[in-house]
């Protein structure tokens, strides 16, 4: 797993249990290195991919970081070289405008031309499209995660967007485990929202790994 020392990396690390989750949050500029990625994976039977540079790039600004762009590409090229079957990349809510969303269907993401609300969205997008670039031509099984907002205390925030896409983190824990642990990819390539249950929620969370968020 990249970017363990994250918050959603932490759901995980902070509980590995018997899921035999091994651990590697490696600096950004080792993220660069695709030989140190490739060696990093080596063994391991899926690579779980959540690591980015966010100072420059997030939801708040105009920019897309280009080494977050060569951290998603050595993400995807390390886990082929490695020989592994299975990635699993951090997407986000903000790959599809759900701000300006009033249904009355709930948005899929399986949408026809989703509109990114941000370049950051906007980045997202392309981590799913080389996703189903590296299922096609190198056998790959690719679950892109369009995670919406989590924090290390389960607090609901004010803002009514934001509260829209809560995600606890022990339908997070849930969500990444039925990914990891799912015995097959239909299609290789799968992308799905991870939010919970939330009175306002927005996103349709069909997805073929029997994950439910709870009530």
């Amino acid at each position: 797993m990249t970017g363990s020392a994250g918050t959603i990396g932490s759901v995980l690390t902070e509980d590995a249990g018997p899921h035999g989750i091994v651990e590697f949050d490696l600096p950004e500029h080792d993220m660069l290195d695709l030989p140190a990625l490739v060696a990093a994976c080596r063994g391991a039977d899926v690579l779980v991919h959540l690591a980015g540079q966010f100072t420059a790039e997030n939801i708040f600004t105009d920019v897309i970081d280009p080494a977050n762009v060569e951290m998603d590409l050595n993400a995807y090229r390390a886990t082929i070289e490695a020989g592994l079957p299975r990635v699993i990349v951090a997407s986000s809510v903000h790959a599809d405008q759900f701000y300006l969303h009033s249904g009355p269907e709930r948005l899929h993401p399986l949408r026809p031309h989703p509109v990114p609300t941000t370049p950051y969205g906007a980045r997202k997008q392309m981590l799913e499209a080389l996703g189903r670039h590296y299922c096609s031509t190198a056998g790959l099984d690719v679950i892109a995660i369009r995670f919406g907002g989590i924090n290390r205390h389960d607090t609901i925030p004010d803002d009514p967007h934001e509260a829209a896409v809560r995600l606890t983190r022990a339908d997070c824990r849930r969500m990444l485990l039925a990914t990891i642990e799912a015995p097959v990819v239909p299609g290789r390539f799968s992308v799905l929202y991870a939010v919970s249950d939330n009175p306002t929620r927005r996103h349709d969370l069909d997805n073929p790994f029997g994950w439910q968020p709870e009530r």
